[in-house]
């Protein structure tokens, strides 16, 4: 979220936003127990937004068969579907990573690639394979995020940026 706040100062504009949202409109405890209160539930998601799903400790006991229905039917109708850190696993068990590049936190690797052959696991800090954003961790998903402002804003942007987070320079995939 800190990167496109600051993108939006660099920017003078307001181009990015990030409504969060849970299955059913209710609280969440994020892994460090931070109460996350949302803006509204699955069905509040715009068709125009770009989906991503934050994962934590304990992602496997954190989804359901709901969430994994809804990611299958909200990914043809979206720009950009994506996973951080362990959530990547939902997106595999919603079938949406077969065929694309992904990545997930080194904790999980193993036994994501042994579950999801089909997906094409790597060991790098994000993947952006087409309309699937993909990243290992917290800090991964500020460098991907900085790698989304380069290629939509250019180098200054994405420069400009990674001053304001302190995270000295725009870092690639590996």
């Amino acid at each position: 979220i800190e990167p496109l706040r600051h993108a939006n100062n660099v920017l003078c504009a307001e181009h990015y936003s990030w409504p969060l949202y849970s299955e059913d409109g209710g609280k969440v405890l994020s892994s460090s127990g931070v109460p996350v209160v949302p803006s509204g539930s699955l069905k509040d998601v715009p068709l125009d937004a770009t989906v991503i799903l934050v994962g934590g400790a304990d992602i496997l006991q954190c989804y359901s068969p709901t969430m994994v229905k809804w990611l299958r039917h909200i990914a043809v109708r979206v720009g950009m579907v994506g996973g951080i850190c362990t959530a990547t696993r939902v997106l595999a068990e919603a079938g949406l990573l077969d065929g694309h590049r992904a990545t997930i936190h080194w904790e999980m690797r193993e036994s994501m690639r042994e579950a999801f052959p089909r997906v094409e696991l790597t060991d790098s800090l994000f993947e952006i394979d087409r309309n699937r954003l993909t990243c290992a961790g917290e800090t991964a998903s500020t460098d991907m995020v900085l790698n989304l402002l380069l290629s939509e804003h250019g180098k200054n942007v994405a420069a400009a940026v990674a001053a304001q987070v302190l995270h000295g320079r725009v870092r690639s995939p590996e």
